[in-house]
């Protein structure tokens, strides 16, 4: 009986065998245009860069323009991080930093701009932390709180700004974790 039944498992083993490798197959495929999209990404990014840098040098007063370029350096960031390129990464950062700290300089009540510096400040905080620097993590989460708690003193009902303080308060302390101070932690994380 045992003989009877060996050609039928052998053929289901063998099936079973050949779907799991077009799995991985497909799989691999999915890999490739997931690397090559990235791929796109970065270079549509870089252009949008170069567009934006030269429309900014043309006109460096208009401050939606260095917005964008704001954005566009961070963008990048972003795709530099992604690809383990920490310290290019922290440079694009820096620079949106330096325009976004221009832009809430000229008008300290805007909103908006006021996000967006919380925004790139958490970046460099999340990059130092990957990068191992502490306190140079613990310095810009401490800055994103304290951006991020006048916002949402400003407008308590603005749920984003609920949230974005939330996100800093536990970045904060899973930085102070990492530093093995379990007090300060607990204390960034009830905030």
């Amino acid at each position: 009986m045992l003989r009877r039944a060996v050609p039928g498992m052998l053929l289901w083993l063998g099936l079973v065998t050949a779907a799991l490798a077009e799995r991985c197959v497909a799989l691999m495929q999915a890999v490739d245009d997931y690397q090559s999209i990235r791929r796109l990404g970065k270079a549509a990014f870089t252009i949008s860069l170069q567009v934006t840098a030269a429309l900014a040098e043309e006109f460096p007063e208009d401050q939606e323009i260095r917005r964008d370029l704001s954005v566009s350096f961070e963008r990048i960031g972003d795709t530099l991080v992604a690809d383990g390129d920490y310290d290019g990464g922290l440079e694009s950062y820096g620079k949106a930093l330096e325009i976004r700290e221009d832009l809430a300089a000229m008008d300290p009540e805007n909103k908006l701009r006021l996000r967006d510096l919380s925004v790139t400040v958490e970046r460099i905080g999340d990059i130092n932390k990957l990068r191992g620097d502490a306190d140079s993590a613990l310095l810009a989460h401490q800055a994103a709180v304290a951006i991020r708690e006048k916002l949402a003193a400003l407008d308590p009902t603005n749920m984003l700004w609920q949230r974005d303080l939330s996100v800093s308060h536990e970045r904060l302390g899973d930085v102070y974790l990492s530093q093995n101070d379990l007090v300060a932690a607990l204390e960034a994380q009830e905030s």
